[in-house]
């Protein structure tokens, strides 16, 4: 309910922000119309370095940029199935990967590059956007920066199975 977060004429970002910083975990809950706040809300989260699960409806393709997330595919109301997979989650303590893990830091600094780099982009409207790309590419790699090839999904597929 939007007054549990949100006192009457305070900031509602501020409010967010404030919620989800005071939590333990964070469920994010995409239904068919997914919601723009709950992404963003997400993001909050992670930005924060609080343990995400997000729970997408299997009829709809998971934003992006909550793709590497831990992800429960069940529809909303299978409460039996979601409670399930909590319970296991939870039962898994702190081996479960219930958010992005962080990038180890393995670059370098560009020290006297950085100058010739920031040279050759001085004159930008002569700059081509494959020679300015090329630019970005030569500084990346100088930095040790390695792109992902293959980034790790996790997700699980809910059902509810009811034997009558």
């Amino acid at each position: 309910m939007l007054s549990d977060v949100a006192p009457l004429g305070a900031n509602l970002l501020h409010s967010v922000h404030d919620a989800i910083a005071a939590t333990d975990r964070v469920l994010v809950v995409l239904g068919i119309e997914a919601s723009m706040n709950s992404v963003f809300e997400a993001g909050v989260a992670v930005g924060l370095g609080k343990p995400l699960v997000v729970l997408a409806d299997p009829r709809i393709p998971v934003p992006a940029d909550l793709a590497a997330l831990l992800t429960i595919r069940a529809r909303p109301d299978e409460l039996e199935a979601i409670d399930f997979t909590l319970d296991q989650l939870e039962r898994a303590g702190e081996r479960s990967p219930v958010g992005p893990r962080p990038a180890l830091a393995t670059g370098r600094a560009l020290g006297g590059h950085a100058e010739e780099l920031l040279d050759r982009l001085t004159d930008v409207s002569s700059l081509t956007e494959a020679e300015a790309l090329g630019v970005l590419t030569q500084a990346l790699e100088m930095s040790g920066a390695v792109p992902a090839r293959n980034p790790v999904v996790l997700a699980y597929r809910v059902g509810l199975v009811v034997a009558e």
